[in-house]
């Protein structure tokens, strides 16, 4: 019953997301970060993938670059690391996007030895317009 009930909230999830760019009915949105996952990789290593949504109301496509900041802790006080400090280049320019509808974005970042992470922020800057921010819950995100 419980694999059944997860399939079933699995289905409802997918249902909810397609239902945004073919329902009328459902409150039409810009440019979002839809979901974010991250899973560990080689030590200290991350993997991301998220998934950019824009309504069907938008005229054309979106495009822009994204960067991530990931909030935690490190040696018991508060600390965020932005994009460079995370590909560990100062001058690391963020990832393009582009999109009508959705878009997947995949890469890595590290971490120090030492941070614990408690959030990740996405923040997505479009060619025009103002810029999006989007923060998720580490563990509800962090997959083993």
């Amino acid at each position: 019953l419980t694999e059944r009930d997860e399939q079933i909230a699995a289905l409802r999830a997918d249902l909810d997301f397609y239902e945004r760019f073919v329902s009328p009915d459902v409150q039409r949105r810009g440019l979002s970060v839809h979901a974010a996952h991250v899973q560990p990789q080689a030590a200290n290593v991350w993997r991301f993938e998220l998934t950019l949504t824009q309504g069907r109301e938008q005229a054309g496509h979106s495009r822009g670059q994204l960067q991530l900041a990931v909030e935690g802790s490190r040696a018991g006080r508060l600390a965020r690391l932005d994009w460079p400090a995370l590909r560990q280049k100062p001058a690391a320019a963020g990832i393009d996007y582009q999109l009508r509808y959705l878009q997947r974005v995949e890469g890595e970042f590290a971490l120090p030895a030492d941070f614990t992470p408690t959030r990740l922020i996405v923040r997505l800057q479009p060619a025009q317009g103002k810029p999006v921010e989007t923060a998720f819950n580490w563990k509800d995100i962090a997959g083993a």
